[in-house]
């Protein structure tokens, strides 16, 4: 498994020659598909098969081929990192997170997998659209751990900026910290308005085990 830094991959223009619909990725499919929905929005957010027609070679081709699903899953912007790849027997993962202004955005992220041929074979993710939004903090970092009341035998082990969505229409900057404890289950996530210094909420620690699709 390779962990890669936040080293933005921006593609300018959207691939114009492909755009599909589900019935497309249906037909691509000959029917062979699975295909899932986001019960809030409504968007397609899993597809168990052939997504688009591009072959998939390198990080930059993942990225490019979120531009064959662009208008089912409401993706306007080709603005994203790497943060993982894994190649386990014949597949391999890109993990791709979703940047606003080369600020991650907390929960968009997409994961793609492929065959050894290049093929996509599988992909699961959301995107999430925001207007317009100031990226520099009013509130340092340091200000921000002031929120966090430590128990014993907890510490803070990452402070990042990200963007965290409240709900559709509502996302701020926020700091992100994660709270390292005696016990995996105890770690949690604190999330801070970076302008307000509000908090915004807690979380337990979501451990990704990437289970490779059998197919």
């Amino acid at each position: 498994m390779i962990k890669n830094s936040l080293k933005p991959i921006k593609i300018n223009e959207f691939l114009h020659d492909e755009d599909l619909s589900v019935q497309d990725i249906i037909n691509l499919n000959n029917g062979n598909v699975e295909i899932k929905y986001d019960p809030v929005t409504g968007f397609p957010r899993e597809i168990k098969g052939k997504y688009t027609t591009r072959k998939i070679f390198e990080v930059q081709d993942s990225v490019k081929s979120l531009s064959s699903v662009r208008t089912i899953m409401h993706i306007n912007e080709l603005t994203f990192a790497c943060i993982e790849e894994e190649k386990r027997e014949n597949k391999k993962l890109y993990r791709l997170q979703q940047l606003y202004k080369n600020i991650p955005v907390y929960g968009a992220e997409f994961f793609v997998i492929i065959n050894n041929n290049g093929e996509p074979i599988y992909l699961n993710g959301t995107y999430i659209t925001i207007i317009s939004l100031e990226a520099k903090p009013k509130i340092t970092a340091k200000e921000a751990k002031k929120n966090i009341i430590l128990q014993k035998g907890m510490k803070i082990i990452n402070t990042d900026l990200i963007i965290y969505p409240i709900s559709n229409k509502d996302n701020r900057l926020s700091w992100k910290l994660t709270i390292k404890a005696k016990t995996l289950q105890n770690y949690k996530f604190y999330f801070i308005d970076a302008n307000t210094n509000e908090l915004l909420g807690d979380y337990p620690l979501a451990i990704f085990n990437a289970n490779f699709i059998s197919k």
